[in-house]
């Protein structure tokens, strides 16, 4: 079968597809289609917010995995006929002969892919007659024939003419395809570039390396390159290897440049290692081993998708680079985004555009409470609120008995007023007399909490501490043991005379506001030993108050 029709055919599928390509990207550059002209208005008239949010996070869609393609290039020989290692033979006879193909590829991953070959074309290997290339000739000594028009009729037996073989194969393959440029990805580049704000470039050229195994499929015969006539010399009578049937090692490596996300234009060296020695019909030890051809090609591929998979391809694409890229493309698109409450977070991001200016706020805009009280903390009068009480608009908690325990954790929130509580709320019987004041022992009442690195009794506190006057006052028995503590921030020996100064805030406060008996307070610090909470910090900034005998 003659290959060179089928070769034209192809070659002309080749750049007709080459110059389809280039026509429809110039047109969908150049020129729009009314339907296409009408989406864009439509999308022009989307609120600039939802245009903003689609820009900075774009949804990528399952990348491409699927891509067929088509080669053409010439085949060398590396057989046994043939008479250079590294240079050909162009005349009489060629050594460069066509073939062509196609293949289809799968990606597995971004370095990894199973491919598909098929391959059609001639092999041709010349040995002409050269007076200093008696070496080359030599090794005929050993090849015995009784075709005398190409032989000598006694040892050595040596060619009178110069021979050379011919045949056309097919060939089938399945490689392992391997892309070098996402396997030797630089990622310290990367990071680089990302640190110096340099923009990442599309990668545009691919290069990769291929290894597998097939079938190939020949009917090799020699013939004299002066008469073309057949020789028996070969492994049959009829100097043919016959119709053969061999596996096949496939070797390359190669380089793409992508023309679109759709097509690539590549060039590539497949060199195939045949596993007989007769792929030129002559088995001889003068070039031991298997036979062996090279093929050289141009190819273009395209690259093959459904609508719901994006336009990129995973052979295009590093999981590295792709990521920096999409973390560029938000960068750029935030720019100097729109604040409109002046909170530090941009519009895109804020859940409350509308905060109060000078308000502290979270990384999503809400404004900050501390407590959970529902007050933001730029308006809390008591940003440290304990959980459970309930407060007014202010923040400050209410005491409808206005027993000193806020509502919410009194366990007797309708207190008779001036009755002493505990710090549950409950109601304390001192009797009437000294045994029943003995009669209690020691009661913990409500504690006084200090803000961060502070001594100075709040004014929250100002009804609580005139009801222990009161109580102090009352009662001639009745004393009062004031312990203060810190938190664990800072040095323990600070955190210890902190502590000292809160009881004795609190010592002299009674005395000098609401006139109390020095006598009847005891004061002791703690510093940071004995924490309520080891998360809570608020909690550990107290003076406990205990009221005993």
């Amino acid at each position: 079968m003659n290959a060179k029709p089928l070769f034209q055919l192809f070659i002309t599928v080749f750049l007709l597809g080459i110059f389809s390509v280039a026509t429809v990207d110039a047109q969908e550059a150049t020129n729009e289609e009314p339907g296409k002209k009408k989406k864009k208005d439509k999308e022009e008239q989307v609120e600039p917010e939802e245009q903003a949010e689609d820009k900075l996070i774009r949804e990528r869609q399952p990348l491409r995995r699927f891509s067929v393609g088509i080669h053409a290039g010439v085949t060398l020989p590396y057989t046994d006929i043939r008479q250079y290692d590294w240079w050909r033979v162009t005349k009489p006879k060629s050594e460069y002969q066509l073939a062509f193909g196609a293949r289809g590829t799968f990606m597995v991953n971004s370095v990894l892919g199973i491919q598909g070959d098929l391959k059609y074309g001639k092999l041709q290997g010349i040995m002409k007659n050269s007076n200093n290339w008696e070496e080359d000739f030599q090794h005929w000594a050993f090849v015995k024939s009784t075709d005398h028009s190409l032989n000598a009729d006694k040892p050595p037996y040596l060619f009178k003419q110069p021979p050379y073989f011919t045949t056309n194969i097919f060939q089938m393959n399945v490689n392992a395809y391997i892309n070098i440029s996402n396997l030797w990805a630089n990622l310290n580049k990367l990071i680089k570039q990302s640190n110096n704000t340099i923009p990442i470039k599309e990668r545009k050229v691919n290069i990769y390396t291929f290894l597998g195994m097939g079938m190939i499929f020949f009917d090799s015969e020699i013939k004299s390159l002066r008469t073309d006539k057949p020789s028996n010399l070969g492994y049959t009578t009829g100097g043919s290897s016959g119709k053969t049937t061999e596996t096949v090692v496939p070797i390359g490596a190669g380089l793409k440049y992508k023309i679109s996300k759709v097509v690539d234009l590549g060039l590539e060296v497949e060199y195939d290692i045949v596993n007989t020695d007769k792929l030129d019909a002559v088995n001889s030890d003068f070039r031991p081993g298997n036979d062996r051809y090279a093929y050289a090609n141009l190819n273009l591929g395209f690259k093959l998708g459904s609508k719901k998979q994006d336009k990129d391809h995973l052979d295009w694409v590093n999981p590295h680079e792709i990521g920096h890229m999409d973390l560029q493309v938000q960068i750029d698109g935030i720019g100097n985004p729109d604040d409109t409450d002046g909170d530090g977070v941009p519009d895109m991001f804020d859940q409350d555009n509308e905060t109060p200016p000078n308000t502290k706020v979270d990384g999503s805009g809400v404004a900050l409470d501390t407590d959970g009280d529902g007050v933001a903390d730029s308006q809390d009068l008591d940003p440290l609120t304990p959980k459970g009480v309930i407060v007014n608009a202010e923040g400050a908690p209410l005491d409808s008995d206005n027993d000193g325990v806020p509502d919410g954790i009194d366990v007797e929130p309708n207190t008779t007023p001036n009755t002493l509580v505990n710090f549950e709320g409950q109601t304390i019987d001192l009797g009437n007399d000294a045994e029943g004041a003995s009669a209690f022992g020691m009661i913990a009442l409500p504690s006084i909490f200090f803000n961060t690195d502070k001594a100075a009794v709040r004014s929250q506190y100002d009804e609580r501490m005139a009801l222990y006057a009161r109580v102090l006052k009352e009662n001639e028995n009745i004393k009062l043991m004031l312990t203060g503590h810190a938190d664990a921030t800072g040095a323990e020996k600070y955190n210890d005379n902190l502590s000292r100064e809160r009881s004795q805030a609190v010592a002299d406060k009674l005395t000098k506001d609401y006139g109390v008996d020095a006598s009847k307070l005891q004061i002791e610090h703690l510093g940071e030993t004995q924490p309520l909470s080891p998360s809570i910090l608020k909690v550990n900034r107290r003076v406990d108050v205990t009221l005993m005998k």
